[in-house]
């Protein structure tokens, strides 16, 4: 008997809109630096709409006592998007002490280094898993 496994609908219901949801925060680098509210709001409403996602998801898997791969996909998600907070936060109050050059060097840097940085967590949990 052979069991083959269909990963299409993980791939297509569950990684790629966690790694969308995860990726919309990004935008934020592409925001001016003093606007804090407006960068605020973006990750916090994706950080709901993630939990959302993943309460949905989690009553139609099964309970395991160790982590799995798709467990790995959410905690790296929301690291990502919880440093993009962070982000937010320490860019702001550098703008607030008026080190406006740091900030957007930080901001530039940030802009480009966030989405590499989840693209090579995600191909380590490919690797590792």
């Amino acid at each position: 008997m052979v069991i083959r496994r269909h990963s299409g609908f993980y791939i297509w219901k569950i990684f790629l809109p966690m790694i969308l949801m995860a990726s919309i925060p990004w935008a934020v680098f592409w925001y001016e630096v003093h606007d804090f509210s407006g960068q605020m709001s973006v990750p916090l409403a994706v950080m709901l709409s993630m939990v959302a996602f993943q309460l949905s998801i989690a009553k139609d898997l099964p309970r395991v006592g160790y982590t799995t791969f798709l467990d790995a996909v959410f905690l790296t998600s929301f690291t990502s998007v919880f440093l993009c907070i962070v982000e937010i936060v320490f860019v702001y109050v550098l703008q607030v002490k008026k080190r406006i050059a740091l900030a957007e060097t930080i901001r530039h840097t940030a802009g480009w280094g966030f989405p590499l940085a989840y693209a090579g967590c995600l191909a380590m949990l490919v690797v590792v898993y």
